[in-house]
This record gives C-alpha cells, structure tokens and sequence, in this order.
C-alpha cells in the first residue's frame, strides 16, 4: 500500500461512527443526506466486493454522485485501477474505453 492510500485509509476509518453530514445527493424532486458513518460503511462495502471478485482493474458508467465516490474511494483503498466513463459518451466511446481500460 502506497503513502496516498495508507494516509486515505486513516482519513477513512475516522468516518466510521460519525453521524455529522458528510454528503448532500440532490435529485430532480428530493434530496439524500449521507453521513460519514453511512459512507464509510457503504466504502467498506465495496471494498468487501472488490476483495472478493480480486479485480484489478474497473471502469464506472456513472454520472456524478455519492455512489461514484464511494466505487472510487473503495477503489483507492483497494489499489484497482478505476477509469471513469462519462454517461454522455456514445456508444462507441464507451466501448472503446471500456476496451482500453481492460477492465475485468
């Protein structure tokens, strides 16, 4: 584990517990509070997964959100190369993204 994930993942382990606002999702007719605790646990989560499936390498299809930091930040911490591919990409950029990234 390199020094930018080892410090991460301390940044990370003083979420759990907190129950401060850690993000605000906004949607066309509500909105999600997150808190830290929250977060944390759903990072934990996909870190589980990541482990689990061993991937070394991912590609996310989604807009900005609270689920894209969380893929993110389980991706750091696990070392798995993360390539974001934006949703207004056609049909062929993402193919041929997804193709580049060798994503497993």
């Amino acid at each position: 584990m390199n020094d930018s994930t080892h410090k991460a993942q301390a940044m990370i382990e003083t979420w759990q517990g907190q129950q401060e606002t850690a993000l605000i999702e906004v949607f066309e007719n509500s909105s999600k509070i997150i808190t830290y605790d929250a977060l944390y646990q759903d990072i934990q989560e996909q870190v589980r997964w990541l482990k689990q499936v061993d991937a070394k390498s991912v590609a996310l299809l989604l807009d900005n959100s609270a689920k894209w930091v969380i893929y993110d930040l389980a991706c750091l911490l696990t070392q798995t190369l993360c390539t974001p591919i934006p949703t207004y990409f056609s049909k062929a950029q993402t193919e041929h993204a997804l193709l580049q990234s060798q994503a497993d």
